[in-house]
């Protein structure tokens, strides 16, 4: 297929949670640019799931991405996130097309999250997306370690972006608490990166993380 067209069409199933065990599978075989990967409608018209999205956004930027629903039908506070996501995608994007890509986890270990990495070729650029796929009462922190950096160095946490997740249930704070600082690349690759308790359906979090 790729010697005539550039991008495939990896599923028919469009919904987000779905794609996160299609996409990591295709990932095995071909490459994040040549992925055809949109945010469709919600609810799904497949599964009935509702999903933000903000979140079928992250999913959907590991592969082309783009939008498969009917953009009449978007609140004004879907368009405003579709703004952001477009301008998300564009920061990003050639990292995400051209750059190392690592998988944090395989849907097979029944975690309650999905997460992978993006790395530029010289280890000065990380972004990493995580989803959360079941939320859980108690549930024990996410600590992710991450892959590809570049050991010796420092990296700054430039960019926290948590999307779709509520305030603690069981607290009057509303906001969710964002890691921050310089971490050696060494720390975040064998003791990892403890992110805060994110509640509420399917949330997600975008992590962008620059070399010093």
């Amino acid at each position: 297929m790729l010697s005539y067209f550039p991008q495939i069409w990896c599923s028919d199933d469009t919904d987000a949670i779905e794609r996160l065990t299609i996409q990591h599978g295709t990932s095995f075989a071909y490459p994040v640019s040549a992925v055809g990967a949109h945010v469709s409608a919600c609810p799904n018209h497949q599964t009935g799931r509702t999903v933000p999205i903000d979140t079928r956004a992250v999913v959907a930027m590991s592969g082309t991405f783009g939008y498969e629903l009917d953009l009449n039908l978007l609140t004004e506070a879907e368009k405003e996130a579709v703004r952001g996501q477009i301008t998300r995608f564009h920061r990003y994007a050639d990292l995400i097309r051209e750059d190392d890509y690592f998988r944090l986890g395989n849907p097979d270990d029944r975690l309650p999250y999905l997460a992978w990495q993006f790395v530029s070729e010289d280890q000065t650029e990380s972004l990493v997306n995580v989803v959360i796929t079941h939320s859980r009462g108690n549930a024990p922190l996410v600590r992710l370690r991450l892959r590809g950096l570049d050991p010796r160095a420092e990296y700054r946490l430039a960019v926290f972006d948590v999307f779709g997740a509520i305030g603690n249930p069981e607290s009057k704070e509303a906001k969710t608490p964002a890691p921050a600082g310089i971490f050696g690349g060494d720390a975040l690759m064998y003791g990892g990166l403890v992110l805060p308790r994110l509640y509420g359906d399917y949330p997600s979090v975008q992590i962008y993380f620059r070399r010093l």
